[in-house]
């Protein structure tokens, strides 16, 4: 009979090791899985800050726009529809046909032809064409409360109080800063606008403390390449106290036209005579927004109000009621955005309409 050879105690010790760490590892291993599998794992967020999150994405193109920062798409290849999907979806907005008052004006400014608001003293500023005067309005009834004379007559066509100063605009382009403390006459500041522009609509856009000047006439400055179907708007550096060499904006009536084939219209008639008033769109006043950041513009040939973005999309066109907008020459708003439009008269009272925005 032979013997069993006796195994070292030292393999023995090592088998034991073996079968230990095999243990362990695949502890590890089963502990990593389970991990992993539980941080795939998609948590759901909380439909009260899931909420919180979905306003503050929606109000982001809003509260760029009240900044003055331009939100994406505001590039002018960017599509319409498109770019107007960014803004939110509850958005405020006026009704147009019922207005909260109707103030009749005195016979003195029958020819109202400019419109801002004055926050200092919460009342309305109104100028009247061919007289050099600045009026001081009751918010309430529109009442007179004072007026200055500010130079000679003229084709007044805008009006804008900035801080201390009250800026008028002539036809011509040229602008009349006036300061009461300054004495009677108006400093005469000329840009190089001209006749040919006749240029109607002033604005203040406060964020880049500009004057927004709409021209009515043609849209290229003058000795300058010339602009084929098409009405600009220019800006006025404060600042720097010049006119911008290159329009702030360009509306085309290619635009307006692809815009306006969108809207929905209740008959090929109606939208027949609508398409007549918008091609004959020619910008009389104008009013930035301080909510939206949009540029509001009126045309009084047509009975329009074209609403557009500050690189020139276009948002929104109103065609307004004649018997309410007769003639519509001026718009301002209040810093709740209120918004107020002057009616020029001529066989009757010139009036001024306030919308509240809701």
């Amino acid at each position: 009979m032979s013997k069993m050879p006796i195994r070292p105690i030292s393999f023995l010790l090592y088998l034991l090791l073996f079968g230990l760490m095999l243990s362990v590892g695949a502890c590890e291993e089963a502990a990593t899985t389970e991990g992993a599998a539980e941080a795939s794992k998609v948590q759901p967020t909380p439909p009260a800050a899931q909420e919180e999150v979905d306003q503050v994405v929606k109000a982001a193109p809003s509260v760029a726009a009240e900044n003055g920062v331009e939100a994406a798409g505001s590039d002018p290849s960017v599509d319409l529809e498109q770019e107007g999907a960014q803004r939110p979806a509850a958005q405020r907005s006026y009704d147009l046909s019922k207005p909260k008052k109707n103030c009749k004006l005195p016979k003195e400014l029958r020819e109202i032809s400019g419109l801002s608001y004055d926050a200092t003293k919460n009342e309305l500023i109104a100028i009247n064409d061919e007289r050099a005067f600045i009026y001081r309005l009751n918010l309430d009834d529109c009442r007179v409360e004072g007026k200055a004379d500010f130079g000679k007559k003229g084709d007044y066509e805008g009006v804008e109080k900035v801080g201390n100063t009250t800026y008028v605009l002539k036809s011509n382009g040229n602008l009349y800063a006036f300061k009461p403390s300054d004495g009677d006459e108006a400093a005469t500041i000329k840009t190089a606008l001209s006749e040919e522009n006749d240029v109607e609509g002033l604005g203040y856009d406060p964020v880049h403390n500009e004057l927004m000047l709409a021209c009515k006439g043609a849209p290229q400055l003058p000795k300058k390449s010339r602009i084929k179907g098409a009405k600009a708007v220019y800006a006025f550096d404060l600042d720097k106290e010049e006119l911008q060499k290159k329009p702030l904006f360009v509306l085309k009536d290619k635009n307006l036209k692809d815009f306006f084939e969108k809207l929905p219209s209740k008959s090929s008639k109606e939208k027949d005579k609508r398409w007549d008033r918008l091609k004959s769109f020619a910008p009389s006043a104008i009013a930035r927004h301080p909510v939206e950041g949009d540029y509001y513009i009126l045309s009084t040939v047509g009975k329009l109000l074209v609403v557009v973005s500050r690189s020139g999309q276009l948002r929104k066109i109103e065609f307004l009621k004649d018997k309410l907008f007769t003639q519509p020459e001026g718009i301002c708003f209040a810093p709740d955005a209120t918004l107020y439009v002057s009616n020029e008269g001529r066989s009757h009272s010139a009036t001024i309409l306030r919308f509240d925005y809701k």
